[in-house]
């Protein structure tokens, strides 16, 4: 029975190391994102995250962060937005997302809207009843 015990003990751990070796990756996007305060904003990516490595997408424009740890979003969003970085939205990379599409800034403003409107117009139908949600905490906010 002792056998037992020590085989599932190391079962267990095998299985616990497996998953804490796992690299885990999120996005993370800015409602505005300034770069002459970049170095400090991937600093306090770093540190808030324990992350292996914060990379920019200029592409996307957000920021990859892998890291080793399952990290809880409202933490993270919280301290990047006691730091004075507003937060779009942060996922974990693989999971399904159902997040409301932000505005844009590629220096044409008119353009920035119809893609903006494209994109919310877009969201809105397929996700009816969130969006129904998001209007009825905006009137409770008001």
């Amino acid at each position: 029975m002792s056998s037992m015990k020590i085989l599932l003990t190391i079962c267990l751990f095998a299985v616990s190391f497996v998953l804490k070796a796992q690299e885990n990756e999120y996005k993370i996007k800015l409602h505005s994102f300034n770069q002459t305060g970049y170095s400090n904003l991937i600093s306090l990516i770093y540190r808030v995250s324990n992350a292996n490595q914060v990379t920019f997408d200029n592409k996307d424009s957000v920021f990859l962060v892998k890291t080793n740890n399952i990290l809880d979003k409202n933490v993270i969003m919280g301290k990047l937005q006691k730091n004075y970085f507003s937060v779009a939205y942060m996922y974990k990379v693989g999971e399904t997302t159902n997040i409301f599409p932000v505005l844009q800034h590629s220096g044409d403003e008119f353009k920035d809207a119809q893609n903006y409107e494209q994109e919310k117009n877009k969201w809105v139908t397929e996700h009816p009843e969130e969006y129904k949600k998001m209007l009825q905490n905006s009137n409770n906010k008001n």
